[in-house]
């Protein structure tokens, strides 16, 4: 009799206990603000993982007509025949469990999200997104799109954090993630992993953005690995502002034909892209940037095989620094550029290149391969062990004088001469034009007296060498020309503006 009147007691305070709790929460809820305060929804609760695209299609409507929320996904296997599509003005955030496969079985998206201007999307866990279509050249695993138009300024954003993979099953997906006019992306530790060999290069694009109708900015990229792919990143501006402020961080890009493939089709610079601790091994232009401005390379290496561009190729961009960048060809028959700087459609100026090495095995390819216009490009404290030259500027068509090299740290071999030591000038009427000189001697000929020395740089010397008679008249710019002896073929000069000094 005891014992039951001790079980009915502990019955009666854990009944006391559980409506004082029951309160006390109700209370919470109601001072709350008005604000609905809700536990993340399982997705088995609507449906089932045999036709997990009606199931998820109707967890995330359920979830977005009550303000948003989370949803979780436990482990087993969720087969999806159809696309999950919908149109969302809410947070929603999907959470997936360790050993969650989310299975394709037909040749459309995956998930399919636009959202409002109110609207966002967040991927969360360690799921596994496996392709086991058909062939495909249109599928994407997710597929995310801002409706914004025009200038308007969106808060919705695109989220994907965790060690989640995408990969292929019998073939692969064309897209890993198609992103359209999303702002404030993250974009964290994930895998994603296509079909490749020797014999059969994939055609996937690990994540493919593209801004169309509205600014697509703030992108935080770090942690991802990327395998066997056509291009890892790629990045397409049709619209005014773009894609910018792009900060890729210690990802790494393995087998692939680019890397990183930047696009600009306006008129517009977008600013800022920064690519960090990166490692990117592939079979063509690793890097490749059109009309941008305000670009650094930083502690990356670079791994190249195949025997198409370059290295690094930048096309009309502008404000570029590569610092501590390691380039290494790893096929017998690869004989590249490091970098191919192309200013023939739209000027390419402000290039830095410092503390880089180029493992060129004694390759005959240039480090830098400079096109058409370039203003102002300077090269130190680098080194490599290639046949070429460290800077070919055969096809350079604005003046020489816009290379400067730090003589101290860049070891010139004869392979430089006629590109940067060892100019040849013809003087014209009796003007000397030094815009084409970089450094070391330069061989001057002339038919009449030289009256007058232009386009040096200030504080710059240069050592002439008088060939076929070529001689100073009295009234040259050279300041105290008096002190040059005649008959003297060997002058060394200083410019000081518009005049010069001899030394």
């Amino acid at each position: 009799m005891n014992m039951r009147r001790r079980e009915l007691c502990k019955s009666i305070v854990t009944l006391s206990t559980s409506l004082v709790v029951c309160k006390t929460n109700s209370k919470e809820q109601s001072d709350s603000g008005g604000i609905k305060i809700s536990s993340p929804q399982n997705v088995l609760f609507f449906g089932s993982s045999h036709n997990a695209s009606e199931m998820f299609l109707r967890a995330i409507r359920y979830l977005n007509t009550h303000g948003g929320g989370d949803l979780y996904v436990p482990s087993g296997e969720y087969s999806f025949d159809d696309t999950v599509y919908i149109t969302i003005n809410t947070r929603i955030t999907i959470i997936t469990a360790s050993n969650s496969l989310f299975i394709k079985k037909t040749d459309s998206d995956l998930f399919s999200i636009e959202a409002t201007i109110t609207g966002s999307m967040r991927i969360l866990g360690h799921g596994e997104f496996i392709y086991n279509g058909p062939k495909t050249n249109k599928a994407a695993c997710v597929r995310f799109k801002n409706q914004t138009k025009g200038r308007g300024i969106a808060s919705s954003s695109f989220e994907i954090n965790g060690r989640m993979r995408i990969r292929k099953g019998r073939y692969e997906w064309k897209y890993g993630l198609y992103l359209e006019n999303t702002r404030d992306t993250i974009i964290q530790g994930i895998q994603i992993d296509g079909l490749s060999s020797e014999l059969h290069r994939s055609k996937q694009i690990g994540i493919y953005s593209v801004s169309n109708d509205s600014p697509s900015v703030s992108w935080t990229i770090c942690n991802v690995q990327l395998n066997d792919l056509y291009i890892g990143f790629y990045f397409e501006c049709n619209h005014v502002p773009g894609i910018e402020g792009l900060k890729i961080i210690n990802c790494d890009i393995v087998g692939v034909a680019t890397g990183i493939s930047y696009v600009n089709n306006t008129k517009y610079f977008p600013p800022q892209i920064e690519i960090i601790g990166c490692h990117i091994n592939g079979y063509d232009d690793l890097i490749s940037i059109n009309k941008s401005l305000s670009i650094h390379i930083v502690s990356c290496l670079l791994y190249r095989s195949g025997s198409k561009g370059g290295f690094i190729r930048f096309t009309g961009v502008q404000d570029v620094t590569i610092n501590s960048v390691s380039f290494a060809i790893i096929d017998v028959k690869t004989d590249v550029p490091g970098i191919v700087l192309d200013g023939r459609l739209s000027t390419s100026a402000f290039v830095r290149v410092d503390n880089c090495h180029y493992w060129a095995y004694h390759k005959k390819s240039p480090f830098i391969s400079l096109l058409g216009d370039i203003k102002t490009i300077s090269l130190g404290l680098s080194t490599k062990d290639s046949y070429g030259k460290w800077i070919d500027t055969v096809n350079l068509s604005s003046p020489k004088s816009n290379v400067s090299i730090d003589t101290e740290t860049i070891a010139l071999t004869k392979h430089d001469y006629g590109d940067l030591i060892g100019c040849d000038l013809e003087c014209k009427e009796g003007v000397l034009n030094l815009s084409d000189v970089v450094i070391g001697p330069t061989f001057i000929s002339s038919d009449v007296p030289i009256k007058k020395l232009v386009s040096g740089k200030i504080n710059k010397r240069y050592i002439l060498i008088m060939k076929d008679k070529a001689n100073f008249s009295d009234d040259i710019n050279i300041l105290n020309i008096e002190e040059f002896p005649k008959g003297k073929s060997i002058i060394e000069i200083v410019c000081v503006g518009d005049d010069y000094y001899c030394i």
